[in-house]
């Protein structure tokens, strides 16, 4: 298994030089091709405008700013990609975000996206939070973390493993990354159900560590305390194992790491 299609999303906010410096990297070191697609939301109406020639002047206006605003960033793209030299190609698109990039990631190994905690107006444009595209994507989806420029992405990793559906996914997906890391830990609950899944890592990186997490304190700290410890910069983790809504009203472990992640996680549900 290797990752040869990579599919990246693009928006006018002020993490995509991250995510596209991030995408280079990976494409460049698996030889895979780059499929950028450029979002933008459809252009909304605010109330103070009335009557049917200031709303057709308004929505002229507004797709022709955000129209020259794509094509001067899809220039930033074709810059980074001309001069990484690797095999890549842009397309613009309107609509919901995670609608399209679910979409498109039937073509693709890998979906790459930034971190959602956006505190400026324009990182609205882009997705507010990933959880709905971690569960209508068909392949696994990287989720990369602000501050995250020009660095390792996949070296020092730490496997989050579960006897589930969502964790073996995940570990699966990441097998071109997990086969070519300099450090490997599986981190698990200590059960006799996850020991299957620490073996099988292991036949795959047989010098792969193995940790536990207290399964009665409070799971998603542990794991982000234990990346920090061990200086990982990737997690690999499944992404809601119980029903979405259960974990927005209880909390649960997705949701901390998405909220508190310092990292590159790779999810899949």
């Amino acid at each position: 298994m290797s990752i040869k299609s990579i599919l990246l999303h693009m928006a006018p906010d002020e993490s995509r030089g991250e995510r596209l410096a991030a995408a280079i990297q990976l494409a460049r070191r698996f030889g895979a091709h780059l499929r950028v697609t450029y979002l933008t939301s459809p252009v909304g109406m605010p109330a103070a405008i009335t009557g049917r020639g200031a709303s057709a002047a308004y929505v002229a206006e507004a797709i022709a700013v955000a129209e020259e605003r794509a094509a001067a960033i899809l220039q930033e793209v074709e810059a980074a990609c001309d001069a990484a030299g690797i095999e890549w190609e842009a397309e613009m698109a309107e609509g919901d975000h995670n609608e399209e990039l679910a979409k498109r990631s039937v073509g693709a190994d890998l979906v790459v996206i930034g971190e959602s905690r956006a505190l400026l107006p324009e990182d609205y444009i882009g997705l507010h939070r990933p959880d709905e595209l971690l569960i209508r994507s068909a392949c696994p989806v990287l989720i990369i973390s602000k501050g995250w420029a020009d660095r390792p992405i996949g070296t020092r990793i730490l496997v989050a493993l579960r006897d589930t559906h969502e964790s073996s996914r995940a570990a699966h997906g990441a097998l071109p990354f997990v086969t070519t890391a300099e450090r490997v830990c599986a981190l698990t609950d200590g059960s006799e159900t996850s020991e299957p899944m620490v073996e099988w890592l292991r036949r795959h990186v047989p010098s792969a560590e193995h940790a536990t997490v207290d399964s009665e304190g409070d799971v998603g700290p542990q794991i982000l305390k234990r990346a920090a410890e061990m200086e990982a910069d990737l997690l690999v983790m499944g992404a809601y194992g119980h029903s979405r809504w259960r974990q927005i009203v209880l909390g649960g472990v997705t949701d901390h790491v998405l909220r508190e992640m310092d990292l590159p996680v790779l999810m899949s549900h």
